[in-house]
């Protein structure tokens, strides 16, 4: 743990993260920077924060409890606790929900937090559900995607992890597109994206980019390497966090969009290649399907116990007003399925269709 404090700036004016640690496991690759070093901003409109450090023993919270976590009715702090190994235990603590959601970890959960064992998850699944809640609430829709836009217009690509949004996002600036998001999109209740520049799995991606071999950087060579390791030991990419690649480091311009209208959505799946015309009706079945994987809210165990001590946390209601936001987003938009077996065809398909 350190005694600095750390920002990462979702998305301008709607969401950041502040954390005493610049890396969260599980939680979307993104660039923590040092609080002082960045420019005075206006608050957001959902702030999250997430610390690591001690925790009080269990004798001091209310004696209220159920599945290993222990809070009272009505009240602001909920914990929960793992036995790890001997007298061991994995602490965490979810408070203040309502005005400035913040997750606590001890060190044991922090430092071994990084696997998901059973009802143990990494403590950044737990940040992108209460993240998810934050953003619902307010009126926006969080989404597990890419976009990027031309001319005010919006193209958001939605697919399972390990598809190749994010190389088609790369594939789009190289012919001139904006840069809006990737793997966190952001959609307003008007079906505008926003841009989340702090959020990027380029790093993740970069043993799949030839155009790389230009790069000579002992940063470059530690991402490489840890990129290699990874695909070689699988579970070696759960342990090693690799660098923050912010996406300057590899094109030399960028345009990025300030925001853009929703007109083309396009989910992926792999096979021969084909794209399809979706109906409403099957855009959304697949779309929540999608970011389910991904902002497990409804049934994060943490966010059921809280909502059962306080009624004001609603969770059902907060996925009908999730599918309300998504029924406008398509509704306003081109939806296809996207079917290719690269992410180079991928883009292909997409750019005859946009």
């Amino acid at each position: 743990m350190t005694g600095n404090l750390y920002r990462c700036t979702i998305s301008p004016g709607i969401a950041e993260v502040c954390s005493n640690v610049s890396v969260i496991p599980g939680f979307f690759p993104a660039d923590f920077k040092r609080h002082q070093d960045q420019e005075l901003a206006p608050p957001p409109e959902i702030g999250v924060t997430f610390l690591a450090k001690n925790l009080p023993r269990r004798q001091a919270y209310p004696a209220l409890g159920f599945g290993g976590m222990h809070g009272e009715p009505r009240g602001d702090v909920l914990c929960r606790e793992h036995n790890l190994f001997g007298s061991v235990k994995a602490k965490m603590e979810l408070s203040e929900l309502h005005d400035h959601p913040t997750i606590t970890v001890n060190k044991p959960y922090y430092r071994l937090g990084k696997l998901r064992i059973g009802e143990f998850y990494p403590p950044g699944i737990h940040l992108r559900d209460v993240l998810a809640v934050g953003l619902i609430r307010a009126g926006y829709q969080p989404l597990f995607g890419s976009a990027f836009a031309a001319s005010g217009e919006g193209t958001l690509v939605i697919s399972p992890p390990g598809i190749g949004k994010t190389l088609i996002l790369l594939q789009a600036m190289k012919q001139g597109f904006q840069y809006l998001a990737d793997d966190l999109v952001i959609a307003d209740s008007n079906s505008y994206l926003h841009p989340c520049l702090s959020v990027s799995s380029f790093a993740y991606e970069l043993g799949k980019m030839t155009e790389f071999h230009r790069y000579r950087s002992a940063r470059f060579w530690k991402i490489k390497f840890l990129d290699f390791l990874s695909r070689k030991v699988p579970l070696a990419g759960l342990l090693f966090q690799r660098p923050y690649l912010d996406i300057s480091f590899f094109t030399q311009e960028i345009e990025m969009a300030r925001e853009a209208k929703t007109r083309f959505i396009f989910i992926l799946a792999r096979g021969s290649s084909r794209v399809e015309k979706l109906s409403d009706v099957d855009a959304l079945r697949m779309l929540m399907i999608i970011n389910r994987l991904v902002f497990s809210y409804p049934e994060n165990q943490l966010l059921l116990a809280y909502s059962l001590l306080n009624p004001w946390l609603n969770l059902p209601e907060l996925r009908q007003a999730e599918e309300r936001l998504l029924q406008k987003l398509i509704g306003g938009a081109n939806c296809f399925l996207c079917v290719a077996p690269s992410p180079d065809e991928y883009f292909s398909l997409i750019q005859q269709n946009i």
